[in-house]
């Protein structure tokens, strides 16, 4: 997958981020709206739940 763009953010001291406006307008983000973060070795990343794999839902489950 290419990389459409990059920006920077902090993070809070209470672990929270802030999603530049552009990106969340890139990808569909809205107020609301549920995301998946997976965790990978060199990376994190962060879905919208419509576009998490089913496989994945599994591992999802367990959480509240």
């Amino acid at each position: 997958m290419p990389l459409i763009e990059m920006k920077t953010s902090k993070i809070t001291s209470k672990g929270q981020i802030a999603l530049p406006k552009d990106i969340r307008e890139l990808e569909g983000f809205k107020e609301g709206t549920k995301i998946a973060i997976l965790a990978f070795e060199n990376r994190v990343e962060l879905r919208p739940l419509k576009q998490v794999n089913e496989k994945m839902f599994t591992a999802l489950a367990s959480e509240e």
